[in-house]
């Protein structure tokens, strides 16, 4: 593989930048055209909820007066009207479940678009970032951008997906395979561990023959 072959859009800055930034924009667009969305079905709520209780007081002052007359006069109780008032109740109280579902959806779409916005901006930043960020989020590691920050607020993890993405980078450059590398990394921790095993084996035991000697 020739160099000029091998392109990644977080290496390639140029690219990735306008790329992003376009993304960025876009959502930041929608962002605010949702914001403002938002704050219209909140106050259609508000004034919705305020007449729906005008409503259901006339219904209920309604109903009373009717059962009054039905107690003075012994008249027959009016269930035609009755009816019609239960009828314009459930639909006064079906339309205020149909608009606050509406806010919850866009407060959910809302919510998307922050997160995705923030992790763009950060991959931005700090490309090394990207392949686990990307791989946290295939496994459902976080629900906010708030997580995203606060796990990745680790320097030490920072350093180590630092030097793996330079190495990688370093690797394709030179015309390498990158999962080769990964492949050589996993061996070498693995032969690593090892000889930490075989130095804790051998530390235990010496001190097991030293508490022998002293008994």
């Amino acid at each position: 593989m020739a160099k000029e072959d091998v392109k990644d859009p977080i290496v390639d800055n140029e690219v990735d930048d306008t790329i992003t930034l376009e993304k960025i924009k876009e959502m930041e667009e929608k962002l605010n055209k949702l914001t403002a969305e938002n704050q219209r079905y909140k106050e259609t709520i508000d004034t919705f909820d305020e007449t729906l209780a005008k409503e259901l007081d006339k219904i209920t002052k309604k109903d009373d007066e009717v059962d009054d007359k039905d107690k003075e006069k012994g008249d027959k109780v009016d269930v035609t009207s009755i009816y019609d008032n239960v009828i314009t109740k459930r639909k006064l109280e079906q339309e205020k479940a149909k608009e606050k579902e509406e806010i919850e959806r866009i407060k959910k779409e809302n919510q998307k678009l922050k997160f995705e916005s923030g992790i763009s901006k950060i991959i931005k930043d700090e490309p090394y970032l990207k392949e686990y960020i990307e791989a946290s989020m295939e496994v459902g590691k976080f629900n906010t951008l708030e997580d995203v920050i606060r796990d990745i607020d680790n320097p030490a993890l920072k350093q180590s997906l630092k030097y793996t993405y330079n190495r990688k980078k370093a690797f394709e450059e030179a015309g390498g395979d990158p999962l080769k590398m990964l492949e050589q990394d996993e061996l070498a921790n693995d032969s690593q561990q090892l000889l930490k095993d075989k130095k804790r084996e051998e530390n235990l035991k010496r001190w097991s023959k030293l508490l022998n000697r002293r008994r």
